[in-house]
């Protein structure tokens, strides 16, 4: 399914989350409810969070929603980020719903991507392809180490995405995970996400979406996993990952390439 990169209209920004319950959507209808509803979903965001009886079955519809349309797993990614946005300078209660969401969201994918996971082989890779691309569209959970781990076993015998499988171009600009990916793993997965940012080139007049805040993370892993010898080898991985991303995907590359070397010298300064 082709993703789109538009936010639909929301019929009522009073929408409670029984009343979406009585919407339709995916599997059984064309539209699902991050798919036509995204204004009020993100309002309805914090419920998602809440892990009680009454909004147990609002969960449940939407992990159904995220999990059968790519259009609404991109949506919900992009509404939590938006979320995430809002929270910097709000209260603490919104990090801890992004949080929460996060950590929700990783625990489902998890066995999704385990290599272990048992079931019919052609089940199992939809399932697999589909949790692939929610971590395309969430950088938090592109950089969580637990699948990131998962990822790279995924990698190591075979890439789990034929050719004809992989985001377009198009669709790679609305997938910063990719980015993320390309700089947090390592071997074969690490070569698979470059190969897939080596795509997004054919693009330069447009920068991917959240490029500036994957930079940045990718800057504080760096600097954190610098502090520990033992992590050299990873340090050098995530630096060779980052580098090659603003190259290619960066209009403004000196401006990044900068800031990463001066963070680097500032950092080792207060270190020696």
């Amino acid at each position: 399914m082709a993703v789109q990169t538009h936010a639909s209209a929301s019929p009522s920004l009073t929408m409670t989350a029984a009343e979406m319950l009585r919407r339709p959507g995916h599997p059984t209808a064309s539209e699902g409810w991050w798919c036509a509803y995204s204004q009020e979903m993100h309002r309805l965001i914090p419920q998602l969070a809440r892990s009680i009886p009454a909004t147990a079955a609002f969960r449940t519809g939407h992990i159904k929603q995220v999990s059968s349309c790519r259009q609404c797993a991109l949506r919900y990614h992009t509404e939590l980020e938006r979320w995430a946005d809002e929270a910097v300078a709000s209260a603490p209660v919104k990090r801890t719903v992004v949080q929460t969401l996060v950590v929700k969201d990783r625990n489902r994918l998890l066995p999704v991507l385990t290599r272990s996971t048992r079931g019919a082989a052609a089940h199992t890779h939809r399932l697999r392809r589909e949790a692939l691309f929610e971590l395309f569209s969430s950088v938090p959970l592109a950089k969580d180490e637990e699948l990131i781990l998962a990822v790279e076993d995924l990698f190591e015998t075979a890439n789990p995405l034929s050719h004809d499988e992989l985001p377009s171009v198009t669709e790679m600009m609305h997938l910063p995970g990719i980015l993320a990916l390309a700089i947090f793993c390592t071997g074969r997965a690490q070569q698979s996400f470059l190969t897939m940012v080596d795509r997004m080139a054919a693009n330069p007049s447009n920068p991917p979406r959240s490029l500036h805040a994957v930079v940045d993370v990718a800057i504080t892993k760096i600097l954190a996993a610098t502090k520990h010898r033992n992590q050299t080898s990873y340090v050098s991985s995530m630096s060779k990952g980052l580098e090659a991303v603003i190259k290619t995907c960066a209009e403004d590359q000196s401006q990044l390439l900068s800031r990463l070397q001066c963070k680097q010298k500032n950092f080792s300064s207060r270190a020696s």
